[in-house]
């Protein structure tokens, strides 16, 4: 008797034992759950916050990006975020405006134009083409004729469209409203490209060719021109027949009568835009009122030596216009 009443009292013993365990581990896990959704609850919270932050900092980013002013290199926008006032120093620093009164058609920097870069109110403001890359005078803004190839020069379509009303259309101007010539503008540069390596390659075959010969600088820098002194050159028009013989001669022949339209050749060493123009003189008098005629050559580069055109530019004064790979 004794000895089951031990052993029951040991069974209820291990059993209580086994239940509080139970309950413990029960607990522990209700424990751990509700600690693992707070922390869970508070990384969220810390993951929105700097998402929240992320997102305000990129708006102020794309704000302080999205600073524009028509007509202004990307590069010069510096110059015209506001100060702390919210107001424009001309670059100079001759005076400070309103934003509002940059491009607003009134010149307020007289001196530099700097807070017209994109209307025609200064005489002296450039207009940037960000495509191309270069500037216009402010003259040519709004004028209704498209500089720009994607024409962001006439950005006042419906003003400047009134200013060539009625005018001609012509393939080598572009009235308003622009279309976007800017990809056709990209392949012919690369065009250009690829003419001026080929042509520099069989420039330095004529300098080659040229080595040996007493030349002082009359065929160029390193003698370059050598070639086509030795060649002649034929075109025609409509009218006449042209003999184009560089550092020699130039010739008309008009119904059966022939004049000489220039002979010999220095180069005209004044000329600002770098172009490289043979002037050829001493041409007949006859039918000029005071100078004898002359002929001015005008060389760009080109992978043959081709006489494109041949115009009188004014009484007596010829301008042909000549492809040669000596001009690369």
């Amino acid at each position: 008797m004794g000895i089951r009443r031990l052993i029951c009292c040991g069974r209820r013993s291990r059993s209580a034992y086994l239940c509080a365990l139970l309950v413990l581990a029960v607990v522990y896990f209700i424990f751990q759950g509700t600690s693992l959704r707070v922390l869970n609850s508070n990384n969220s919270a810390e993951i929105s916050k700097h998402a929240l932050a992320k997102k305000a900092g990129s708006k102020v980013t794309e704000k302080k990006s999205k600073l524009q002013v028509i007509g202004v290199r990307t590069d010069d926008l510096i110059h015209y975020a506001p100060d702390k006032d919210g107001l424009f120093h001309c670059i100079d620093g001759s005076d400070k405006i309103p934003m509002a009164q940059v491009n607003d058609e009134y010149c307020d920097c007289p001196s530099d134009g700097s807070d017209e870069p994109g209307t025609d109110a200064c005489p002296n403001s450039r207009f940037f083409c960000e495509q191309e890359n270069q500037f216009l005078p402010s003259g040519k803004v709004n004028d209704g004729i498209c500089d720009c190839c994607d024409g962001s020069d006439e950005w006042q379509a419906s003003l400047s469209a009134a200013k060539v009303k009625g005018f001609p259309l012509s393939d080598a101007i572009q009235h308003t409203p622009c279309v976007d010539l800017c990809s056709k503008v990209a392949d012919r540069q690369r065009e250009e490209r690829r003419v001026r390596q080929i042509g520099s390659r069989i420039k330095q075959q004529y300098i080659e060719r040229a080595r040996g010969h007493n030349l002082d600088g009359t065929y160029g820098k390193q003698g370059e021109f050598y070639q086509l002194s030795q060649e002649c050159y034929d075109h025609a028009d409509h009218s006449a027949v042209y003999k184009i013989c560089p550092f020699q001669r130039v010739e008309q022949t008009q119904k059966g009568h022939m004049f000489r339209l220039g002979q010999g050749g220095g180069w005209d060493r004044a000329r600002s835009d770098g172009k490289q123009v043979l002037v050829m003189e001493g041409g007949d008098v006859r039918g000029c009122t005071e100078e004898p005629r002359r002929t001015e050559i005008e060389f760009s580069c080109g992978l043959t030596n081709t006489v494109v055109s041949l115009k009188e530019d004014e009484k007596c004064v010829y301008i042909v216009e000549f492809l040669s790979p000596a001009a690369c």
